[in-house]
């Protein structure tokens, strides 16, 4: 079952959420908790819940120095320090698939509506460190974007056509799961995307805002983008780190992607180098 988890002293996050019961139905169960069709999006004080789940999309406010509205999309974790929650050096569980559906979505949204905002992934960062897939959806960047209803009814219709969208690829006609049986046979739940068609890779280079990964997120068909670690991280990642970055991935990663503008000499051979290790493919975009 997916958790979605709102704030209600952050602006945009009590936004969104108005709208995800407003625009499809998501009914009171009980306190501080809304469900539809096996969704539940929960209210809470801004701590990110540990319990059983098949992943989770914290509905966020992103805050950008330059103060651009944007529409954006990443996975929590740090390549290095925590100085913003989460454990140091540890990455989460990354749903590339789930990703590229909520970045397309918005996009397809936002068009609809009208609003002519930048929609970006972002590079890994920031806490909380989790056991399942954890993914933020977020308005930017200032107290006027989060506040504007248009901007959230895209988030919101984006968050909850990319659940429906990754549901449909594990259901077979009948609506039974195709996912593949565990070891006692009970089949698994998680909402794995292996008939999605799509390759996971996984991104080096570039800044803050993965603009060239976003590119690949929103125009090309077959791929999607896990973890990314920009420029300024790459000097301190280890093998340790690299190897976190290939197994944390709800789907196998494919190959390598190192932005040939977006890294210097010494780091490109180090990540090639790392990747030759694992046995994959590094390619320069």
């Amino acid at each position: 079952m997916p958790i979605l988890l709102f704030t209600p002293e952050n602006t945009a996050s009590a936004n969104i959420a108005k709208q995800m019961i407003e625009l499809f139905g998501y009914k009171n169960v009980k306190k501080g908790i809304w469900e539809n069709m096996g969704t539940k999006l929960i209210e809470t004080s801004g701590d990110v819940l540990e319990v059983p789940t098949d992943f989770i999309i914290v509905l966020s406010t992103h805050k950008g120095m330059q103060g651009k509205p944007t529409l954006t999309a990443h996975v929590p974790g740090n390549w290095n320090d925590a100085q913003f929650g989460g454990e140091p050096r540890t990455l989460n569980i990354m749903h590339a698939v789930l990703l590229k559906y909520i970045l397309l979505e918005m996009k397809k949204a936002g068009n609809e509506e009208k609003l002519d905002w930048e929609i970006a992934m972002e590079a890994d960062h920031h806490g909380p460190t989790c056991d399942v897939p954890i993914l933020f959806a977020e308005i930017g960047s200032t107290e006027k974007e989060w506040a504007n209803e248009t901007a959230a009814k895209v988030v919101a219709t984006a968050v909850q056509k990319a659940i429906l969208r990754l549901q449909s690829s594990v259901l077979d006609s009948e609506g039974k799961c195709r996912c593949p049986k565990s070891q006692d046979s009970k089949p698994k739940t998680e909402f794995k995307t292996r008939d999605s068609g799509l390759k996971t890779i996984i991104g080096f280079g570039g800044g803050h805002y993965c603009r060239e990964f976003t590119k690949v997120m929103l125009e090309e068909d077959s791929t999607a983008v896990g973890h990314v670690a920009p420029k300024y991280t790459i000097d301190s990642i280890d093998a340790d780190i690299f190897r976190q970055a290939i197994e944390k991935n709800v789907d196998k990663v494919d190959r390598i992607l190192i932005l040939k503008d977006g890294t210097n000499l010494e780091q490109k051979n180090k990540i090639k180098k790392l990747a030759e290790e694992f046995g994959l493919e590094a390619e320069l975009i």
